[in-house]
């Protein structure tokens, strides 16, 4: 008879789950997949005004899926494991990449645009100028996945001759508010995050020295397999949030600056692809705790 250690059962424990996690949502209700980019709690009360419209408006119940990682999300999505799913611009990136093209049902307008900028920047006190002088010198990102906080400023640095290997060393710290008050501190040269967290943080002593491109803001994709008119719907409930003042509700619950669902297409995210072309998916040095999308 074979035996089944107690590494083997564990072993054989975790893939059971994964099959349970990966499993396609059964045919009455739907799932709201969510990267974990804040704690799960915190995500459910951002997005359960949500599913609560979506789950009145088709009759069918919706229910949110917080993943326990960004890989998972990407493929909990790309697998059919949810049915709708809120990701970064990035993340749909790397989803088409894996999986091919996903439906768009729409993206986030916040403060009315659509799209925004990262900035990488120092203190106002600082003699660097320029990226190219970036070189010997500490940087702090914010969270590998993000596209404001890595990805796009990875970019921008490659371009002007500066590898990650030519920095003084460089941490990912999680949140872009992390990464202004680590520059302030002056326990690293130079950071990157979110335009509106730069402006945040500019009066308290920090100047850009570079800003990204346009970036298209998070967005909601549904999964290949649900059937085109479920899709339509789905779209339709999304873009007419901004319409009524409970669905400006269920939007400000999602992040107070969002002012609407906007319509999204793929061809909206060739500039970022184009962008993102030189970047690596991942990075290849120390990371630090935490991820934001």
């Amino acid at each position: 008879m074979m035996r089944i250690g107690a590494k083997g059962v564990v072993a054989l424990g975790l893939g059971l789950w994964s099959l349970v996690m990966m499993a396609a949502p059964p045919a009455d209700r739907l799932v709201l997949g969510l990267p974990p980019y804040l704690a799960a709690t915190e995500l459910e009360a951002r997005f359960q005004p949500l599913t609560q419209y979506l789950t009145g408006q088709l009759g069918v119940q919706v229910r949110l899926r917080v993943a326990h990682s960004h890989a998972q999300h990407i493929e909990q999505v790309g697998r059919a494991a949810v049915d709708i799913a809120f990701v970064s611009s990035t993340a749909y990136l790397s989803l088409v990449e894996r999986y091919g093209p996903r439906p768009l049902l729409g993206r986030l307008e916040v403060d009315g645009r659509a799209a925004f900028h990262g900035t990488i920047f120092v203190r106002s006190d600082a003699s660097i100028r320029n990226l190219d002088q970036l070189t010997g010198q500490l940087f702090a990102f914010g969270s590998e996945y993000s596209a404001t906080g890595y990805r796009a400023p990875r970019e921008l640095l490659r371009r002007a001759g500066i590898d990650l290997l030519d920095l003084g060393g460089y941490r990912f710290l999680g949140s872009p508010e992390n990464v202004a008050l680590a520059v302030l501190s002056g326990d690293y040269a130079a950071g990157a995050a979110r335009a509106e967290v730069f402006e945040r943080y500019q009066a308290r002593g920090l100047r850009a020295i570079a800003v990204t491109p346009p970036i298209p803001e998070d967005l909601f994709v549904a999964s290949a397999r649900l059937p085109p008119a479920q899709v339509t719907r789905l779209r339709e409930l999304l873009l007419a949030l901004r319409d009524s003042e409970s669905g400006r509700a269920v939007l400000r619950a999602i992040r107070p600056e969002v002012t609407a669902i906007v319509a999204a297409n793929a061809g909206g995210y060739a500039a970022l692809r184009e962008l993102l072309g030189g970047a690596e998916a991942t990075p290849a040095g120390p990371m630090g705790a935490g991820s934001t999308p």
